[in-house]
């Protein structure tokens, strides 16, 4: 699945300014860690527009039932029904990066062999729906490159928001007017891909009924009214950029402001979070979902609910513009934790999965 429904240019991933998500870094990565450690690794996508990448081999999604019957594992990504047209001789996994099934058709499970989870939370709440097979179950984190963000060039005073807007962007405007009272350079850069979308999805749409969608309609509006008078408060928002200016980009903030509200069940990894943990762009969050057990003591973080604890979240904030042996020493452990999660050693894990459960070739 294409996040967005937004096509790939595999001429030009890393400097696109489409951008990618953390999902779709995951599967490109392993994919092309997969094909480093010897194997044949084929890609399966709409309309691609190269043959090869990074030593992955790509092929149209239409290939993919006839192609099935002819490879060892098919690993499909947020898709599961994908696996319905995968042939019962092959291992068929499904990296769940989001956090259940709806989009899943009935009898699903049928045909998954692995379900693989980013954490271990993420695992146990998925199985307490009820929907899978829990056994089937394992634990793959996301990872990075710990040293791809590398040489830092901070900006004073720059802070970023890197993750999708509903997750707590309304809680840092509310919050914003305030730390740039503390710290009057403080200045916010405000990225990703749909937030334009996501308020256009609301825009002169009446309060929904059920709570959560309410929710949504309510942190959207005031994202969309607030906006505007901050940007003369060092607000500025940028949108989609591509991987390698997301680096720069990270390189030269000194806070990483996400709170990590969710309307529901969200959080089982955050490739935000390590991406800022790997950089030095300092995340300050919340103890939502799965954060606390993936970042606990690797960097400042409040209770959750977040929007119960925004003074402190705030003032941690402004600790970390203003006290920089502080934040540094925060840095330190954050970079420590990022190291746990290196794309290479994550690759050489799914591999002995891998290695355990196909089966054995004649």
């Amino acid at each position: 699945m294409l996040v967005g429904g937004r096509p790939l240019d595999f001429s030009k991933i890393y400097d696109d300014s489409r951008g990618t998500t953390g999902s779709e870094i995951q599967i490109l990565t392993m994919s092309k860690e997969l094909a480093k450690r010897g194997h044949s690794v084929t890609l399966y996508i709409p309309s691609p527009n190269a043959s090869k990448w990074e030593g992955v081999h790509i092929e149209d999604m239409s290939r993919l039932g006839p192609d099935s019957e002819h490879v060892d594992a098919v690993c499909v990504s947020l898709d599961v029904n994908v696996l319905r047209y995968v042939s019962p001789k092959t291992l068929r996994v499904c990296f769940q990066q989001v956090n259940d099934f709806w989009y899943g058709t009935p009898g699903f499970d049928e045909y998954v062999d692995i379900y693989v989870s980013p954490s271990e939370p993420h695992r146990e709440h998925m199985i307490s729906q009820g929907t899978s097979t829990a056994s089937k179950w394992v634990v793959v984190p996301n990872g990075c490159y710990p040293d791809e963000y590398l040489p830092r060039d901070p900006v004073p005073g720059r802070c970023v928001y890197i993750s999708s807007p509903d997750r707590g962007l309304h809680l840092v405007l509310q919050e914003w007017l305030a730390i740039r009272k503390a710290v009057p350079h403080a200045e916010l850069k405000i990225f990703y891909w749909s937030l334009d979308r996501w308020l256009n999805d609301w825009r002169g749409k009446p309060e929904p009924t059920e709570s959560i969608w309410a929710e949504h309609w309510r942190r959207a509006k005031y994202v969309e009214k607030v906006l505007p008078p901050l940007k003369r408060h060092g607000v500025s928002v940028i949108g989609s950029v591509s991987r390698n200016q997301i680096l720069k980009e990270l390189s030269q903030a000194e806070v990483m402001t996400y709170p990590c509200s969710v309307v529901a069940w969200t959080e089982g990894f955050s490739c935000a979070i390590l991406e800022g943990c790997a950089s030095g762009a300092l995340p300050i969050i919340s103890r939502v979902d799965a954060l606390g057990h993936l970042y606990g003591g690797a960097v400042p973080m409040v209770d959750a609910p977040a929007q119960q604890h925004m003074m402190q979240w705030r003032e941690m904030v402004i600790q970390a513009l203003v006290d920089p042996p502080w934040a540094d020493e925060w840095r330190d452990k954050a970079r420590v934790r990022a190291k746990d999660y290196a794309w290479p050693d994550l690759a050489e894990k799914f591999e002995k999965i891998l290695e355990e459960r196909c089966p054995k070739s004649p």
